[in-house]
């Protein structure tokens, strides 16, 4: 398997190159990072670009969708065509596609070969994606994404995130604050909070894949949410 990885400077986004091999058909996943190293692969495994994938519509992981169209001779299947697709089959490579909402209302994760998992911004390395985007249910949608769809694979399943570094389901499970706090492994902070002008109380302050914080807050209404730390003004210090 060829898996090539290019991440966006600024947006630390990544965009995927994936090919069961040498002279085969290969697929992008999502286009919000350079194109250069994904093209070099191309040219040194002699690769067919057949398939350009989209785990959701931000615009940091459709950067590149035109170049790439006006490039390749290939199909564009966006977020809305891959999840009622369901599952795809190319040159031998195996593609579950996951419903996993949450981030936005429409996300797809892609399962390949049942080993290899683009979860797009719903799980990261260390950190789970915000949910403010994702409407009034957002956060219930990616805690179920999460804990009962992507948890549910192997831990030996390498997982490749839309921004910055790799990682596993199994270590995930034991190290990601945020699945441990929904495992009840982790406390609340019960530390009240200002959001966007609101009143909230802090559950959980974790470290973010930017080198900045994420927050998973309650609202006065009972609504809870996972926010950028700098939206989150804490009263006692950090």
């Amino acid at each position: 398997m060829i898996i090539v990885r290019s991440m966006h400077d600024t947006y630390l986004s990544n965009a995927y190159l994936v090919a069961p091999g040498a002279h085969t058909q290969a697929i992008i996943i999502d286009s919000g990072a350079p194109l250069e190293p994904l093209l070099d692969a191309v040219a040194e495994h002699d690769l067919t670009v057949t398939h350009l994938l989209t785990t959701h519509e931000h615009i940091d992981h459709t950067l590149h969708d035109r170049e790439l169209e006006e490039r390749f001779d290939l199909q564009v299947m966006d977020t809305t065509r891959l999840l009622a697709a369901g599952s795809l089959t190319i040159d031998g490579m195996s593609i579950a596609v996951l419903p996993t909402p949450g981030h936005v209302g429409e996300h797809a994760t892609l399962l390949i070969n049942d080993a290899h998992c683009f979860t797009g911004d719903v799980l990261f390395r260390g950190t789970v994606g915000g949910t403010i985007g994702g409407g009034p249910e957002g956060y219930d949608q990616l805690r179920r994404s999460i804990m009962d769809v992507l948890l549910e694979l192997d831990d030996r399943v390498i997982v490749y995130p839309g921004h910055t570094d790799a990682t596993t389901i199994g270590d995930e499970r034991a190290n990601n604050p945020f699945v441990r706090y929904w495992l009840g492994q982790i406390a609340s902070l019960g530390e009240q909070v200002t959001v966007h002008d609101r009143s909230a109380v802090l559950h959980l302050w974790a470290d973010d894949y930017d080198g900045g914080h994420k927050a998973l807050v309650e609202f006065v209404d009972g609504r809870e949410a996972i926010v950028g730390g700098s939206n989150v003004q804490r009263l006692q210090p950090a």
